[in-house]
């Protein structure tokens, strides 16, 4: 039987566009769930960098617009 994808991944992968703290955590979760070679690591993955650059990038324009 074929393993399915981690929901927490695909959750974590869409918020990390939408909200990028809970696309954090989501994947944050997710990556703890699954292992390297199943369905969903790429997702977790792709999820916390794509959450962590818009988060970097939220407080780099934050502390633009105060110096």
């Amino acid at each position: 039987m074929e393993k399915s994808i981690n929901i927490f991944a695909i959750l974590g992968f869409v918020f990390s566009f939408l909200i990028p703290i809970i696309g954090l955590i989501l994947s944050i979760i997710a990556i703890t769930q699954v292992k390297e070679n199943d369905k969903g690591y790429s997702f977790a993955i792709a999820g916390i960098t794509i959450s962590s650059i818009f988060i970097l990038l939220s407080i780099v324009l934050l502390f633009s617009l105060f110096i």
